[in-house]
C-alpha cells in the first residue's frame, strides 16, 4: 500500500518596515514576482487576536470582517492593502499570504509604526544669571542665554538647532544643549545682534521649524543699540524710494482728475447751449411768420370792404 505525501512550500520574505501618520492612510503592496498568477490573497494583522483583515478568493474580495479595521481597509489591485484613518493600535505586523493557480504560496510581512505628526515648537529666551558686562565693549562683553524649545504634539521627537544671520547665512558657532536638545545655551556679543537661532522638531513622518532672534533679551544688558548693517540700510532706502514714487504717482493721478472736471463741465454747458439755440431760433421764426399772416389778413379785409371803412 503506497502513501502519497503532499509538501507545501511557503517562500518567506524579509519583514518590511513601514511608517504611517496618525489619522492618515498607508498602502502595503507585496512585490509579486513575474510568472506568479495570484488566485487567493489573505491579509492578517498578527496582533494578540491574530485578526483576518481582507481576503480575495474565488474571484471576489472580502473586507467586512468584524476586526478593528472594519470600514477602514480596501483591497486594491496588485494585492495592495489600503488602511485609512490610522490609529496607534494599528501598529504591529501585517502578513500577506498569496496563493497562485499552481498552489504555490508566497508570504510577505510588514511592520507598521504609527507616529503622531509634530506641530511647530514654542521657543522661549531666558537671560542667564551669570551674564556679565566687563572689559572692552567689543571683546569682553558677553550675554549668556538659554533657549528652550518644546512642542505639544508628536511622538518620537528629535530636537536640533542651527544659527543663521538674518540674511540667511549659516553660521558655524559652538553651543551647548541639554535635555535631549530641548534646551540650548549660547553666549552673544555686540556683533551677534543679527544672529537668529532655529529649533527644528522632527520625527519619521513630519518636520517643523521655529526661528527667534534672541538679541532683544541682551539689548538692555548692553545698554546699546546695534548699528544698522549696509544690507539693512539698502533695504530701508529701497522701501523709502518705492513709497515716495507711489505717493508721487498718486498725486499726479489726483491732479489729472481734478483739473479735468471744469473742462468737462464747460464742454457740457457749451453743448447744452448749442442744443438750446436752435429752439430759440425756431420760436422767433414762428412769431415772425404769425405776424406776417395777421398783416396779410388785415389787407384782405380792407380790400373787400368799401372805401372809408378800412380796418385799422
Amino acid at each position: 500500500m503506497s502513501t502519497s505525501i503532499t509538501v507545501v512550500i511557503v517562500t518567506k520574505e524579509s519583514t518590511t518596515w513601514v511608517q504611517g501618520t496618525l489619522g492618515g492612510s498607508i498602502h502595503l503592496t507585496p512585490a509579486i514576482p513575474n510568472g506568479f498568477n495570484t488566485r487567493d490573497i489573505y491579509w492578517r494583522h498578527l496582533s494578540s487576536a491574530d485578526e483576518l483583515v481582507a481576503t480575495f478568493s474565488r474571484g471576489s474580495s472580502e473586507t467586512t470582517y468584524r476586526s478593528r479595521f472594519y470600514g477602514r481597509v480596501l483591497l486594491l489591485q496588485n494585492s495592495t492593502l489600503e488602511i485609512r484613518d490610522l490609529e496607534v493600535q494599528d501598529m504591529g505586523i501585517f502578513s500577506c499570504l498569496l496563493v497562485d493557480t499552481e498552489g504555490r504560496m508566497k508570504l510577505f510581512k510588514y511592520h507598521l509604526t504609527v507616529y503622531e505628526a509634530v506641530i511647530p515648537a514654542a521657543v522661549k529666551v531666558f537671560v542667564s544669571g551669570d551674564s556679565a558686562v566687563s572689559g572692552d565693549s567689543a571683546n569682553g562683553t558677553e550675554c549668556s542665554l538659554f533657549l528652550s524649545c518644546n512642542t505639544t504634539m508628536g511622538s518620537d521627537i528629535s530636537y536640533t538647532w542651527r544659527a543663521n544671520k538674518l540674511q540667511g547665512e549659516l553660521l558655524n558657532v559652538s553651543y551647548t544643549t541639554y535635555d535631549d536638545g530641548r534646551l540650548l545655551r549660547v553666549n552673544l556679543g555686540l556683533n551677534d545682534w543679527d544672529v537668529s537661532y532655529t529649533c527644528t522638531v522632527t520625527n519619521p513622518v513630519s518636520e517643523q521649524h521655529t526661528t527667534v532672534v534672541p538679541w532683544e533679551s541682551c539689548a538692555n544688558l548692553f545698554g546699546k543699540t546695534p548699528k544698522i548693517s549696509s544690507y539693512e540700510l539698502s533695504v530701508c532706502m529701497a522701501v523709502v524710494i518705492i513709497l515716495a514714487f507711489a505717493l508721487l504717482t498718486l498725486c499726479i493721478v489726483l491732479h489729472v482728475k481734478t483739473s479735468g472736471k471744469p473742462k468737462k463741465k464747460s464742454n457740457e454747458e457749451t453743448a447744452l447751449k448749442q442744443n438750446e439755440d436752435p429752439v430759440l431760433e425756431n420760436e422767433g421764426d414762428v412769431r415772425h411768420q404769425n405776424e406776417e399772416e395777421e398783416l396779410h389778413v388785415v389787407e384782405m379785409r380792407n380790400q373787400e370792404m368799401p372805401e372809408g371803412n378800412s380796418v385799422v
